[in-house]
């Protein structure tokens, strides 16, 4: 079992792999893939700040809506490598507590996740 040390040295090495140069994108992967170790292998879905968003390859500003907030997911596919998938999402309705607005957002998360974690070397 890796201590917390170890697994954000490797949860760092992980990140890079992945491609993500930009300091709060790469510093969220991080902090997600560490999660992912932690939780053995469990996909991990956590919120991140927009500047963290932006700094990822497949960020689209096209799909970024002003009132949005973003996610970013992570999960091991089926050949057995990481893989990621970042969103911003917008959850409508005037009746929703900040605690339902998480769990239905951390639900599309994974089932966007769950996409590409059928595929080896998938990332969105």
């Amino acid at each position: 079992m890796m201590n917390r040390n170890e697994r954000r040295r490797a949860a760092a090495l992980i990140a890079r792999d992945f491609g993500v140069t930009q300091e709060d994108a790469l510093a969220a992967l991080t902090r997600a893939l560490e999660r992912l170790l932690a939780a053995n292998w469990e996909p991990q879905v956590m919120q991140i700040t927009r500047e963290a968003l932006q700094g990822f390859p497949s960020y689209d500003p096209t799909l970024d809506v002003e009132d949005s907030k973003a996610w970013l997911a992570v999960g091991i596919d089926v050949a057995g490598c990481g893989t990621f998938a970042v969103e911003s999402i917008v959850i409508l309705g005037n009746d929703i507590s900040p605690r339902e607005e998480k769990l239905i957002a951390q639900e599309r998360m994974l089932l966007t996740l769950q996409k590409h974690l059928c595929h080896a070397g998938v990332q969105a």
